[in-house]
């Protein structure tokens, strides 16, 4: 029987820090997260300094706007806390949306200051399309 990962958070500095270890010679790296993370700006900014960094942050619908349908129980699938959720409480959902934009801020934010490249892509939108205007854009620089 195999045992599940106990507090298996999302740890983007570790990956990145594995990267410069392995990796010698430059490389594009394509760094695939919902980024639901945080402390991982001084890792991006060393990798990007060796390393071509590409952010895809991958998110659904559903994270930016979670749909009314009332009172639900949740597990939160990082801490493993179960709660009580009213989706239908206007500030439930003004914190939800609030958390999102927090973390596409950051997110933005932190590539930004890295010099590394950043994109979202949304689960349910054409992602070809997307990858196509992002290489376009990089090859006119």
């Amino acid at each position: 029987m195999i045992k599940p990962v106990q507090n298996a958070q999302t740890d983007i500095s570790v990956a990145l820090k594995f990267l410069n270890n392995i990796m010698k010679k430059r490389t594009i790296t394509f760094l695939m997260s919902d980024f639901v993370d945080k402390g991982y700006e001084s890792a991006l900014q060393l990798a990007s300094k060796k390393h071509d960094i590409v952010g895809i942050h991958v998110y659904d619908k559903a994270d930016c706007l979670l749909e009314n349908v009332g009172l639900i129980y949740l597990e939160d699938s990082e801490t493993h806390e179960m709660k009580w959720i009213d989706t239908s409480s206007t500030s439930f959902q003004k914190k939800y949306k609030g958390q999102f934009d927090e973390i596409e801020n950051q997110t933005k934010g932190y590539f930004s200051k890295s010099n590394a490249s950043y994109m979202p892509i949304r689960t349910d939108e054409n992602y070809v399309k997307s990858l196509k205007i992002f290489f376009k854009s990089r090859t006119k620089k």
